[in-house]
């Protein structure tokens, strides 16, 4: 089987954009409504936090620095940085390595300074990036959120 690009498929890609949705945004836009359970054990930490590139793309604004914001006890520190350095599997090829880790260098200062045993992220290279460059656990927003419902592991 050949793949090619095919343009017949941007008119689907249109109609299904408006219907998908960030997690983070679904959440808070049940949060805006008064449907969101608000009954959340409190967490004492101030965790920093990296907006992925992509995320920033979209133009979403920062989701999930207000949805674990409504934790209990929850303090997000924002990156304000514009890459951590991975740029999707960039940084993870031998050659590139050393641009991706001074491209990454300040957010991994960043979660040093705010708290290097707990970061949080929304995407899964960004997260290995950051995991490997600082010792943090990483973890999606949503993993927070899990945790302040009081919901199993697993």
């Amino acid at each position: 089987m050949r793949l090619t690009t095919s343009w017949k498929w941007i008119p689907l890609n249109l109609k299904m954009s408006p219907h998908a949705r960030d997690i983070c945004e679904f959440l808070i836009d049940l949060y805006d409504r008064g449907e969101l359970d608000m009954n959340m054990e409190r967490i004492d930490v101030t965790i920093p936090y990296h907006a992925p590139c992509q995320l920033k793309s979209q133009g979403l604004g920062m989701p999930a620095v207000e949805l674990m914001s409504l934790i209990p006890g929850v303090t997000v520190k924002e990156s304000q940085q514009p890459c951590c350095g991975i740029a999707g599997t960039y940084g993870m090829k031998k050659e590139k390595y050393a641009i991706a880790q001074a491209v990454g260098a300040p957010v991994f200062d960043f979660v040093k300074q705010v708290n290097v045993e707990l970061a949080a992220c929304d995407t899964e290279t960004c997260r290995w990036q950051i995991r490997t460059a600082t010792g943090a656990n990483v973890v999606h927003p949503i993993w927070l959120i899990h945790k302040a419902y009081g919901l199993p592991e697993g």
